[in-house]
């Protein structure tokens, strides 16, 4: 029998915490476009719901808003992925600076999108 050995840093988990906290508090300022488009992940994602209040279809449904929003803040900044930036372990939206301003709701956005990717699996 062969072990894995699995190490991860705690501070990981609290970038992790921050992240989910500003994407809520995003969410319940009205920042994150489309807001009543992600009202059943964010019951979930904010802890409201005790279990998923979204079906398969729901996720299939979020994810294309999500996709569509995502498609202008990709045209406005086409090179996005070509910019390289010192890495900064600390910040939990290092790997969106390449979006400037825009980094912030990128990150929801794409966070959703992948998120619910991934749940739509298990329901």
């Amino acid at each position: 029998m062969h072990y894995i050995k699995i190490v991860i840093d705690m501070d990981e988990f609290k970038k992790q915490d921050i992240f989910t906290a500003a994407m809520l508090k995003a969410y319940d300022e009205g920042e994150i476009p489309c807001k009543d488009a992600f009202s059943k992940y964010f019951e979930w994602k904010s802890g409201r719901a005790a279990s998923f209040p979204f079906t398969a279809e729901d996720t299939i449904t979020m994810c294309a808003v999500a996709s569509d929003l995502l498609d202008p803040y990709y045209a406005k900044h086409p090179l996005s992925n070509d910019i390289s930036l010192p890495y900064d372990d600390d910040d939990p939206w290092h790997s969106y600076a390449c979006f400037g301003e825009d980094k912030y709701i990128v990150s929801y956005l794409e966070t959703i999108n992948d998120e619910l990717a991934m749940l739509r699996q298990v329901l």
